[in-house]
């Protein structure tokens, strides 16, 4: 199917039924803004060490006189806000992240990001008996810690729907996805082996489908094959920005940790995220712009980015200076 038939397609027939099912929800489904504030221009970061910049790289981007500058907009960190839930997902992946590396610091071994499908006779479980039950069914096939977020449905565009014979949009598949830890590693990537007889973990898992239903894979890359975690960053984002949550609970949070990566087992020190220039490393500052032409601070306005990379200086002299202390944002 070409891509203009599937982009009509998911514009004209936007399935979206299945965000929400009795108290479960995707994250972003609930409501607009939680206040006026949610998304709105706070202040802009940058970099003006614009003598370490003297780099151009190899696809040709020249950062020579280039200020690095970071776009700040206020968040609610509500899980259920549309405006604001891709940065609460972006600060809990990057939890995931500290922690995970941490327990890799401490233990060794290779995070792996690992599919538990839930049978259908187990959909009517409580959310919290549900989980209980995955994270032992995982122990139980070799996962020894790590931390699992719930999805109660998958999505397929319409081109996948076509492939794969789904149904096109949301529909229901409880699943979790787990970032952690197998004992003694992954051992089958890359078998070429029938899987009976020996004691690697994909016989186990088969075993485990038998008995109770259950469906235990490593997940795939996107060519296809078993491969390794090249980001946790970015694998905890993606599973995170998509994933469910409860709309009955004040405080609702679709992540748990278990097993040796548990508050209780792994202590990791909470620091302040620390936010560095990707060109230099160096701090970022608050920033004053005084240039003329008027930087595209609202999301989703034709034009607007995080993050720019500004000439230093332009016809109107310099258009970029370090905030005083207790000031910051734009010339008045």
């Amino acid at each position: 199917m070409c891509e203009v038939v599937v982009d009509k397609l998911e514009s004209i027939y936007p399935n979206t039924a299945w965000a929400t099912f009795g108290n479960l929800q995707v994250v972003g489904n609930g409501w607009e803004k939680t206040t006026d504030d949610c998304g709105t221009y706070k202040h802009i970061k940058g970099c003006l060490r614009v003598d370490l910049h003297n780099v151009v790289t190899l696809d040709g981007n020249d950062y020579r006189g280039k200020v690095y500058v970071r776009l700040v907009h206020k968040s609610c960190y509500n899980w259920r806000c549309k405006t604001c839930y891709k940065t609460v997902a972006a600060r809990e992946a990057r939890n995931v992240e500290t922690r995970i590396n941490e327990h890799v610091r401490l233990h060794g071994g290779a995070p792996e990001h690992i599919i538990l499908s839930v049978p259908r006779s187990d959909w009517g479980l409580d959310l919290g008996v549900l989980r209980s039950k995955a994270e032992k069914i995982a122990e139980s096939c070799g996962v020894i810690g790590g931390c699992d977020i719930f999805h109660h449905a998958r999505y397929a565009n319409a081109e996948e729907a076509l492939e794969r014979g789904v149904p096109f949009g949301w529909r229901l598949g409880f699943h979790f996805h787990i970032i952690g830890f197998l004992k003694g590693g992954y051992q089958c990537r890359g078998c070429t082996k029938l899987c009976s007889g020996c004691s690697g973990y994909e016989e186990r898992w088969t075993k485990e489908r038998e008995r109770s239903g259950w469906v235990v894979k490593v997940a795939m890359d996107r060519e296809g094959n078993v491969g390794k975690r090249v980001s946790i960053f970015w694998t905890s984002f993606y599973q995170l920005e998509h994933s469910t949550i409860r709309t009955d609970v004040e405080r609702p949070h679709p992540l748990t940790w278990f097993g040796t990566c548990s508050y209780r087992r792994l202590k990791v020190k909470v620091e302040k995220v620390k936010h560095v220039c990707p060109i230099c490393g160096s701090d970022l500052v608050r920033l004053i712009y005084w240039g003329r032409e008027p930087l595209v601070k609202e999301k989703g306005a034709p034009g607007y980015k995080t993050e720019l990379f500004e000439n230093l200086y332009g016809s109107e002299g310099v258009r970029f200076v370090e905030a005083p202390s207790g000031r910051y944002g734009e010339s008045e």
